[in-house]
């Protein structure tokens, strides 16, 4: 049975709240309960309207009212054995399908692990054979480079013993010039003292040993020049180039050995 005094508060309540006064045209609740109950239940709020008149909005909320009320009751109850069993079958039906998915899948990604697996394990060889041939390269040129710090070494020691060529061939030229003029003052004595026979002999004796010492020191200086000559070959063969610096500087220590004799 219906609490129609419960419900007809609610319904009051509810038209309180859409602010619904009263009218001259409005039903009572117990008009629209009536109406609700006769056969065939009616399915919205119009129909309730068609069936006892009077406004739509009253219709409307006495309509929501009396369909809530008579909504049924749900009650859980459990499961029975032939749905069980059915939902048993379903699962491990899934399951299998699952498993069945789930092995294509893994058995896939295996595949392409391996695949990958193995162009890294290539690419990795490649690239060891690549290092080691980088790092044969490396030591060549590690190797070569000392060799040519050895020759540069001994270039530069080279040049050090040119510059002492120099300074020795450039003091035996000023040597050779003083002498020279010693040579040139003693023949000049020499014939001023031509009535004097043991100042004679005495002079061409020291005339004689200082020309054998300048002719000495004359083929000392042109050794000198041999070995210069010889250093700045060398050079030029090393350095493959048409005039070297070491060229040069030999070629100038000729010339101040040569300015040297000359003055």
């Amino acid at each position: 049975m219906r609490d129609l005094n419960n419900l007809k508060k609610k319904y009051l309540s509810q038209l309180a709240s859409d602010g619904i006064g009263n009218s001259n045209k409005a039903k009572s609740f117990e008009d629209y309960a009536a109406g609700y109950e006769s056969d065939p239940i009616p399915s919205c709020a119009k129909q309730l309207q068609s069936r006892v008149g009077g406004e739509f909005a009253r219709a409307r909320t006495a309509f929501n009212v009396l369909s809530e009320e008579s909504a049924p009751v749900v009650i859980e109850r459990p499961k029975p054995t032939w749905f069980s069993t059915l939902e048993q079958q379903c699962f491990e039906s899934t399951q299998k399908a699952l498993d069945y998915l789930w092995k294509q899948t893994d058995g896939e990604i295996q595949a392409l692990a391996q695949s990958r697996s193995k162009i890294a394990e290539g690419n990795a060889e490649k690239a060891l054979q690549e290092t080691k041939q980088l790092l044969e390269v490396i030591n060549e040129l590690e190797a070569l480079l000392s060799t040519k710090d050895t020759e540069v070494s001994e270039k530069h020691d080279e040049i050090q013993r040119l510059f002492e060529y120099e300074k020795e061939a450039i003091k035996l030229s000023t040597e050779n010039r003083i002498l020279s003029e010693r040579i040139e003052e003693l023949e000049i004595r020499l014939e001023k003292s031509v009535t004097d026979n043991h100042r004679v002999d005495t002079l061409k004796f020291e005339k004689e040993m200082l020309t054998r010492k300048v002719s000495d020191l004359e083929k000392y200086v042109e050794e000198l020049k041999v070995i210069i000559n010889s250093i700045n070959h060398l050079y030029s063969s090393f350095n493959k180039q048409p005039c070297s610096d070491a060229e040069k500087l030999a070629k100038g220590i000729v010339e101040k050995i040569d300015g040297t004799d000359t003055n």
